[in-house]
């Protein structure tokens, strides 16, 4: 497999009508991204968002036409200048959900305002994830490797893997369960995660199911 293909995304001064996807000429939306590139099955794809000003969805991130799969997931990554350079992407919810589909995979990228809905479907590398009302994560996303949380109202995680990442409860979004994160499945790995509390009345991490690792994991109440 050779690198992805790139296409890119400015929120700022990009076009959806005359863009190309190209850096020099980029799109405005990542949905507009979704839904004209050619899904490649080699090499996969990458759409990338430029720092600076968030890409604020209308509905839902709908990336059905594109059809990720375990084999074939469909990144999405921040840039400044240039793919792969560090910069930090944004997309907004605009208070509705940000994405529901599997496989699709996040890196760079600031995910925020995403209101009550259930955050689910990603994985994501080096992101910040914050301003939340939601309560569930769902069942179907895979890992968080070094990703900053904040403002999220609580962690009750259907899903996997937590791997050194910092979350902290925020000081306009608390947490709102006794336990700030919560796992009802099985064969979970947190590893090497910090945990700031800082209600009262809120415990630290919790399970009900088997085969759960709890590693290396620091907890400030």
């Amino acid at each position: 497999m050779a690198a992805p293909n790139n296409y890119f995304v400015d929120p700022a001064s990009g076009s959806d009508s005359t863009g190309t996807g190209t850096v020099a000429s980029p799109w405005a939306t990542v949905q507009h991204a979704v839904n004209t590139i050619t899904k490649d099955t080699t090499n996969c794809d990458q759409i990338n968002v430029k720092s600076g000003s968030a890409d604020v969805l209308a509905a839902t991130l709908n990336v059905s036409s594109y059809s990720p799969s375990d084999q074939n997931p469909l990144f999405i990554r921040g840039y400044t200048s240039a793919a792969n350079d560090g910069g930090q992407g944004e997309i907004s919810g605009n208070a509705g959900q940000i994405n529901s589909n599997l496989f699709v995979v996040f890196i760079d990228m600031k995910l925020s305002n995403q209101g009550s809905s259930n955050l689910s479907g990603m994985a994501a590398y080096n992101c910040e994830i914050c301003d939340s009302n939601s309560t569930t994560f769902g069942n179907t996303f895979k890992d968080f490797f070094h990703c900053y949380f904040h403002d999220i109202a609580a962690f009750a995680i259907g899903g996997k893997n937590f791997y050194h990442c910092y979350i902290e409860e925020g000081d306009t979004i608390s947490f709102s369960q006794t336990h700030a994160m919560s796992f009802s499945n099985s064969n979970v790995t947190v590893f090497g995660n910090v945990l700031v509390i800082k209600s009262t009345n809120v415990n630290g991490l919790r399970t009900n199911r088997e085969s759960n690792a709890f590693i290396n994991n620091t907890i400030f109440s």
